[in-house]
């Protein structure tokens, strides 16, 4: 893991993902997926853009479900953020949650 990123979002409500490198193998857990773009800020700090999100009953197959690979390629994906969820109406309440807060220009 490279580390956590706690994604708020309009609600107020607060979402922490644990963000590892794209190719990083993932659980055989159910929850929600994020991909993103993380690159070094002026000040040392990583900054994260986000890039699309989805959810599963098995993130290690979150690539098969991911439409836009080019897409992410273009944007220079590096990085998977997961959150663990196994209940399948709260996964795509957070999904719902940050796609209405967050552009996402491969979703």
């Amino acid at each position: 893991m490279l580390s956590e990123i706690a994604v708020k979002v309009q609600s107020g409500q607060k979402y922490k993902f644990a963000v590892h490198p794209l190719d990083a193998r993932c659980r055989q857990v159910a929850g929600v997926y994020m991909v993103t773009h993380r690159a070094e800020a002026e000040e040392g700090q990583a900054v994260h853009h986000y890039l699309s999100i989805g959810e599963t009953d098995d993130l290690s197959q979150w690539r098969e479900q991911v439409p836009e690979i080019v897409c992410h390629e273009s944007h220079n994906a590096n990085c998977i953020g997961v959150l663990y969820e196994p209940d399948y109406q709260n996964r795509l309440r957070i999904v719902n949650d940050i796609r209405e807060s967050f552009e996402l220009p491969c979703d």
